[in-house]
């Protein structure tokens, strides 16, 4: 799990050191890119998520994408999702081999959290305590059992992330560093939010690795 966040940080700063240049001297810093992001995947799949930090950071700080969405697929801003596709066929590739092998041996659903999406809250709350208030560790941890670590029921967890999420939204041109790093970490737990089975969902501290 530390070398797969390891090879996934590695890949950020290889894309971000790549968004510096412009023409072709963009190129190898893309190239490397995938190529470390496949090593994360290969490692641990957690960061299967990569291609949609990848836009969070076109966004910003690259600012390759601008303010209003409408423009996004015109001109310039085109050739960002061109150069998408490597990592789209990566995550794709890794997220099939996963799903397979979880959903065979652990009868897990890599779609169970997307299409529960109040556990999923849940989920997000657990995380955010234990990586601000890194107590009570231990190697596995039932989160949605009747006494949930994260201590609040899925209402709470969904008012707790909405309400952060709308409280950096509005202050994102004071502190656009905030809200992006807010939405790069939710992006990062995503597969852990996603991947479950029915009943009781088990959580665990590797999977806050990579997005922390």
């Amino acid at each position: 799990d530390l070398m797969a966040a390891f090879f996934f940080l590695c890949a950020c700063l290889s894309y971000l050191g790549g968004g510096q240049s412009q023409g072709r001297a963009w190129r190898p810093g893309i190239r490397a890119s995938s190529w470390l992001f496949l090593a994360s995947g290969l490692s641990h799949w957690t960061g299967i998520a990569f291609p949609l930090v990848l836009v969070l950071l076109d966004f910003y700080p690259l600012k390759r994408l601008g303010a209003d969405p409408v423009g996004w697929f015109k001109g310039p801003s085109a050739k960002v999702w061109v150069e998408k596709w490597p990592f789209l066929a990566i995550a794709l590739c890794l997220a099939v081999i996963n799903g397979h092998g979880k959903a065979q041996v652990a009868g897990i659903d890599l779609l169970y959290g997307l299409t529960h999406p109040m556990e999923a809250f849940l989920a997000a709350a657990f995380y955010l305590r234990k990586v601000l208030f890194p107590t009570d560790l231990a190697v596995l941890y039932a989160i949605n059992g009747p006494a949930g670590p994260s201590g609040l029921t899925p209402g709470a967890a969904a008012l707790l992330i909405l309400a952060a999420t709308f409280c950096l939204a509005a202050v994102r041109r004071a502190a656009p560093l905030a809200l992006g790093g807010w939405v790069f970490w939710l992006a990062g737990l995503l597969p852990s939010f996603a991947a479950s089975a029915e009943g009781t969902i088990y959580g665990q501290d590797i999977y806050a690795y990579v997005p922390s």
